[in-house]
């Protein structure tokens, strides 16, 4: 399956050759090139029960990257339950003008934060009118397991059209402007991408939360703490603990500290 890595790693010298980034922009490709491979080290689980042998390569981490948010963006969904109250919800996207986006590109820290708060007021106020509510908006959103195909130069991918009965339709770009509409979406260093307003802002959330769950009828659910191995065996069906080929949990594992060198250490 071709993914945003295989891309960068194939097209992103030319893209940086004949494009000015940030250093933000920078750090994400480089982020994501080397994710899950031997430059950010590793380790390796040796079953002592029949002796199989796997290496697992160390996650880059980026917030941008589409290999490292799967499991994050499971934890924040898995998270959500327990805010939820029993009554409808809508998705609302709020867009900007075309014009404004070369001013919002070079300010995005200042106009982001302006989007979030106006956003916040806009909405507090429009849903007082029933006449505002109903329409509808959409984006195409990039993610790894929505990539076709890259060939000659080209990138093709699916996205659901909700106007259309939810089809999948495919897109095909150029790989340079695939890499385009991928950066611009890097965020400035310590941009908070998610932030709550209202009922689930930081001040009193819990005791908001509890009131409105009371007042809707909505049962209060016990939180319990999933670990990664955990949430990895829910994502992919696989258990790390357990030896993939005998099932044994006898396993040791030796730790790369970067590239696989000659003497590794036990953990």
């Amino acid at each position: 399956m071709v993914e945003v890595q295989d891309i960068f790693i194939k097209y992103g010298s030319e893209y940086r050759k004949n494009h000015k980034l940030t250093l933000v922009q920078h750090n994400a490709m480089s982020s994501i090139e080397k994710c899950r491979t031997s430059q950010l080290g590793g380790h390796k689980d040796v079953c002592e029960n029949c002796g199989n042998v796997q290496i697992s390569y160390n996650s880059c981490r980026n917030r941008h990257c589409p290999k490292c948010q799967t499991l994050a963006k499971e934890r924040w969904v898995d998270n959500q339950k327990y805010n939820l109250l029993n009554i409808g919800y809508f998705h609302v996207v709020f867009t900007i003008p075309d014009t404004l986006n070369l001013i919002v590109y070079q300010n995005q820290r200042e106009l982001y934060t302006l989007l979030f708060k106006t956003v916040a007021e806009t909405l507090s106020e429009l849903t007082d009118d029933k006449k505002y509510l109903g329409r509808y908006t959409h984006r195409i959103a990039i993610s790894n397991n929505r990539i076709i195909s890259m060939e000659k130069g080209k990138v093709t991918f699916k996205w659901r059209d909700y106007k259309d009965a939810s089809k999948w339709k495919l897109m095909t770009l150029s790989a340079d402007e695939f890499i385009r509409r991928f950066l611009i979406h890097v965020l400035p260093n310590r941009f908070m991408k998610i932030r709550h307003y209202g009922l689930l802002g930081n001040r009193n959330k819990n005791t908001k939360l509890k009131i409105c769950k009371k007042l809707t009828n909505t049962p209060v659910l016990s939180k319990v703490n999933i670990s990664t191995i955990e949430l990895i065996q829910k994502i992919t069906g696989r258990n790390l603990s357990k030896c993939p080929h005998c099932g044994s949990s006898n396993l040791k594992r030796f730790i790369y500290c970067k590239s696989p060198p000659n003497t590794i250490k036990t953990a």
